[in-house]
């Protein structure tokens, strides 16, 4: 199981972030104003797996997400209403004021900004501890 769970992480697909906020959301860990489905997919826009680590996604031409207002780099990226992502402060300065997403206008269900940090921590985490178990025991094997 650990081999077929690394090799499922070596995708670039937003498949792995989903069954791990899917598995997250079963066992009430998740956020419950927010879809797995949708958590995963910013996940994957974000990050990549690369080893037992995430790393900024990049483009072909090395350009990282940026926040779709600062257009900036991200440091704190946090998920809105409709799925989007932002860097948080400038969009906590943009809910004191608006009802609505910033890139659509589209008015929003709920002002709860979800951190994605702390998810990239326990992936990372959850990466290195299965990595590595499935390595030991691919080497016990041999």
């Amino acid at each position: 199981l650990p081999q077929s769970l690394c090799a499922l992480w070596s995708s670039s697909q937003p498949e792995p972030f989903f069954l791990l906020c899917a598995a997250m959301h079963i066992l009430d860990l998740g956020h419950p104003k927010y879809d797995p489905k949708q958590i995963g997919a910013a996940l994957a826009s974000l990050w990549t797996v690369r080893g037992d680590r995430l790393l900024p996604t990049q483009d072909v031409q090395g350009v990282v997400p940026t926040c779709p207002i600062t257009l900036e780099p991200f440091e704190e990226p946090v998920m809105l209403a409709d799925g989007s992502v932002y860097e948080e402060k400038v969009i906590f300065d943009w809910l004191e004021n608006h009802d609505t997403a910033p890139c659509t206008n589209v008015p929003l269900k709920h002002k709860v900004l979800l951190k994605l940090s702390p998810f990239k921590v326990a992936f990372e985490k959850l990466l290195s501890t299965t990595c590595r178990a499935g390595l030991e025991t691919a080497t016990q094997e041999v």
